[in-house]
């Protein structure tokens, strides 16, 4: 069967089961199914859409590139109440985004981020900012400020001594 997507797909899908009635009895209930999810998902996105819209938090959020409906929506969710963290680095802690730092001794390394917090908010922030990183073209403080954080990160990856 030949790829195709949304709508495509669906007469694809058809055309090869014009003969086949028994398989056609089949196939088809199933892509009614299908075509009811899709709908569903649908109409789903678009109360998603209104809600960011009329969320000044959210709006606010999607100014910057890379954040979407979703991410801004999980992100004003998963935080709740701003105003318990006292500094922004505190939000990146528990989120997970922070790394964890082991000491002992004359021993001092950084280790991978702590992955504590919301699993999926910390999944669309990484997704975020990969868009940040490769798709935005248009310069901005926030892509210069990342890309310094990629190079002095990429240094400090070439350099480190395994403990």
């Amino acid at each position: 069967m030949p790829k195709g997507a949304g709508g495509l797909f669906e007469k694809n899908v058809r055309a090869l089961i014009t003969d086949e009635a028994e398989i056609a009895g089949v196939i088809m209930p199933l892509l009614q199914a299908r075509q009811m999810a899709r709908d569903k998902c649908a109409a789903l996105d678009r109360r998603l859409v209104m809600s960011v819209r009329a969320n000044a938090t959210c709006r606010m959020l999607m100014t910057v590139p890379g954040i979407g409906p979703i991410t801004a929506v999980a992100y004003v969710a998963a935080l709740e109440r701003p105003d318990t963290f006292k500094q922004s680095r505190a939000v990146a802690a528990w989120l997970g985004l922070t790394p964890r730092r082991f000491q002992s001794g004359e021993t001092d390394y950084d280790g991978h981020i702590s992955r504590r917090g919301d699993k999926q908010l910390r999944a669309l922030l990484y997704e975020a900012a990969s868009v940040l990183l490769t798709r935005v073209r248009k310069e901005s403080a926030l892509r210069c400020w990342t890309r310094a954080v990629e190079a002095a990160w990429l240094q400090a990856c070439r350099y480190r001594v395994s403990p």
